[in-house]
């Protein structure tokens, strides 16, 4: 597995609409231009702070610190006190920054952070070292890893566990949750990173709409308005159904990659 985590640093990647997603000037200007200076002074390690705030699903901050910093851990502690929850940050020294094309399975929601980071991101302190951030050498890797933590993961635990303590509107959360995840991941693979939710399903559509794809998510979308409409309606059977299409959404994308 190791050319998973191979690294291109002038790779190139896609964009479609972000759905109008908009960066709070007060958050970047006050709060950040602020609280970063004062923090640096603080470590006297910080070598540089990127901040993008139009990140999906959430804003990224990126802390990258000297080699030499002796009190790395404490550095990473007091960054994350000093960050609102509702933003992802990122602790790495220098000579780590290649950890953030290593794609974990068990984070997703992450796996586009270098694209955003190095295409959009903002230099909120120190030096400029956004080309420095490495992207995947081979994106379409991602998903076959992503399907593989799901199938064994999600598939094992979160559902079958769901299903067993009867939890099931947690049970369609959590299989909306992941389908939204595959469909980003997916999308990725393409090289496509900087998608919305709003435009989320037709960007996937347009490059892994087969008719048994289409059909599967027409059928998602008119259950899952049902579920929210009556709490009822999330009993044993629909949770069956919603399974069981998850399930076929998984087929037919392992059909696309075997491609």
């Amino acid at each position: 597995m190791a050319d998973l985590f191979a690294i291109d640093s002038v790779q190139s990647s896609a964009g479609v609409d972000v759905g109008g997603l908009q960066p709070d000037p007060r958050l970047a200007e006050s709060y950040l231009s602020k609280t970063i200076h004062e923090f640096a002074k603080q470590t006297g390690s910080l070598e540089s702070a990127v901040y993008c705030p139009i990140a999906a699903p959430s804003p990224y901050f990126l802390l990258v610190f000297r080699d030499e910093s002796n009190r790395f851990l404490n550095d990473i502690l007091d960054a994350h006190r000093m960050t609102p929850s509702e933003i992802h940050t990122i602790c790495l020294r220098l000579s780590e920054l290649y950890q953030l094309a290593n794609p974990s399975s068990y984070t997703p929601d992450t796996l586009a952070a270098p694209y955003w980071l190095r295409n959009d991101g903002i230099v909120v302190y120190g030096r400029d070292i956004r080309q420095d951030i490495p992207l995947y050498q081979r994106p379409d890797r991602l998903l076959l890893l992503h399907l593989s933590r799901t199938l064994h993961r999600t598939r094992s635990h979160v559902i079958l566990g769901a299903l067993a303590e009867s939890h099931f509107h947690r049970l369609h959360q959590s299989i909306a949750q992941e389908r939204e995840q595959l469909m980003k991941t997916a999308l990725l693979a393409r090289g496509v990173w900087k998608v919305s939710g709003g435009g989320l399903k037709t960007e996937f559509l347009r490059w892994y709409g087969s008719s048994r794809m289409r059909e599967n998510l027409a059928e998602v979308e008119f259950m899952s308005q049902e579920t929210s409409c009556e709490a009822i309606t999330c009993g044993k059977r629909s949770a069956y159904r919603a399974v069981w299409l998850f399930e076929v959404f998984l087929d037919e994308l392992r059909r696309s990659v075997s491609k």
